[in-house]
C-alpha cells in the first residue's frame, strides 16, 4: 500500500507545481481597487508663478465667490471651517499640498472616485469673475494576476490640455 501512495505522490508532484507556477504566458486581468477616498488639489498661480491662494500674498483671490461643479453638479461653495473634509465630508476646501517639497496653499476637493479606464471626472472652477476653468481626471487603479503589483492611472487634464500624469494636483494659471 506503502508504495503505491509514494508512486501516486510522485507522479502528482511535478503537475502540483506546475498547476502553481505563474509564467510570463498567463493571461492577465485586471481589477479594480477601492481607494475612496481621495482628494483632488487645485493650485491656482498667476503667468509670474504667485500663487493666488496664499493668503500672505497681496493679490490672492481668496475673497471671491470661487465655487466648484463637480461632474455638472449644482456649484458649491469653499467651506472655510474649521471641519475637514473627509469622506463623511466631502466638500471644497482651502488646504495645502506637496509641491516640490513644499506645503502650497491650494483648493482641495475630497472624495473623487476611481473610475474606469478612459473615464474621466468633470470639475469645473467658477472664479467669481465670470470666468471658469476645467479640469478633468481620470483615475483608477490596476490589479495583475500574478499579485505582484498594482498601478494607479492618475492624469489631469486643465481646459483640454494634459497638466499632470502620476498625481492628483492640477495646476491652473489665471
Amino acid at each position: 500500500m506503502r508504495t503505491k501512495h509514494l508512486f501516486y505522490l510522485l507522479f502528482a508532484l511535478p503537475h502540483i507545481f506546475t498547476a502553481c507556477d505563474r509564467t510570463a504566458g498567463d493571461d492577465e486581468w485586471d481589477v479594480m481597487v477601492d481607494t475612496d477616498p481621495t482628494p483632488i488639489y487645485f493650485v491656482v498661480t498667476d503667468s509670474e508663478g504667485n500663487n493666488l491662494l496664499d493668503e500672505n500674498w497681496a493679490g490672492n483671490i481668496l475673497n471671491t465667490e470661487i465655487t466648484l461643479s463637480v461632474n455638472h453638479a449644482e456649484p458649491i461653495g469653499i467651506t472655510t471651517t474649521g471641519e475637514v473634509a473627509n469622506a463623511d465630508n466631502p466638500g471644497l476646501n482651502l488646504g495645502t499640498v506637496q509641491v516640490d517639497g513644499t506645503d502650497t496653499p491650494c483648493l482641495e476637493y475630497w472624495y473623487i472616485h476611481h473610475n474606469d479606464e478612459g473615464e474621466r471626472q468633470h470639475f469645473r472652477i467658477f472664479w467669481g469673475d465670470g470666468s471658469s476653468d476645467v479640469v478633468e481626471v481620470s483615475y483608477y487603479f490596476t490589479a495583475h494576476n500574478k499579485g505582484e503589483y498594482v498601478v494607479c492611472h492618475q492624469k489631469v487634464w486643465v481646459n483640454g490640455e494634459p497638466n499632470a500624469e502620476g498625481s492628483l494636483v492640477a495646476t491652473i494659471i489665471k
